[in-house]
């Protein structure tokens, strides 16, 4: 198993742009993973991939844990929102 960093520009000029992070086989599977499971926020986002890059399991342990973090604080965010 292998683990990639793919990123996209946000509009095709932009250099604004987010990264997904997903484990595959390869290069091509990951993008395969990423759209079969619409890890994306925009179907434009897909024409916009500027970069599929291999990370060690490390990085992509670190990227997850930051994500789940981020997960958390928004939900929790919501909540509040919700019972105010």
């Amino acid at each position: 198993m292998k683990y990639y960093d793919i990123y996209m520009s946000v509009k095709d000029d932009s250099k604004e742009g987010y990264s997904v992070f997903v484990a595959a086989s390869d290069e091509n599977e990951a993008v395969q993973v990423m759209t079969d499971n619409h890890l994306y926020e925009e179907d434009e986002d897909l024409d916009n991939i500027k970069s599929v890059s291999e990370i060690t399991k490390e990085e992509y342990d670190a990227a997850m844990s930051a994500t789940d973090a981020i997960a958390a604080k928004v939900c929790a965010n919501i909540a509040n929102t919700q019972k105010g």
